[in-house]
């Protein structure tokens, strides 16, 4: 799990989320 900070709260995701929600960008 990684975690990121959206708005300012802090999410938790794992790798293949993030690499999806950065391509949809």
């Amino acid at each position: 799990m990684v975690k990121v900070f959206v708005n300012g709260v802090e999410v938790e995701v794992d790798a293949t989320s993030t690499i999806l929600k950065a391509a949809e960008k």
